[in-house]
């Protein structure tokens, strides 16, 4: 581990994945799931669009009712 990251986090700063949480739209738990989609599809030999990813993103936020 860098002295800087030990040196940020004994201030009390975050990480940059966690410093930025409450913007993101998927909860932890859905993004892990959105992976999982993803790397699915790409094993099947069908790589997800951004489109793709995007429009599955909205269905997951959709059916949690978000």
């Amino acid at each position: 581990l860098p002295r800087t990251t030990l040196s940020n986090r004994f201030r009390g700063t975050h990480s940059p994945r966690t410093a930025h949480i409450t913007q993101q739209l998927l909860s932890p738990d859905q993004e892990v799931f959105l992976t999982a989609w993803f790397r699915r599809e790409e094993k099947s030999g069908s790589a997800p669009s951004g489109e793709e990813v995007r429009r599955q993103a909205h269905r997951i936020l959709l059916e949690s009712g978000n």
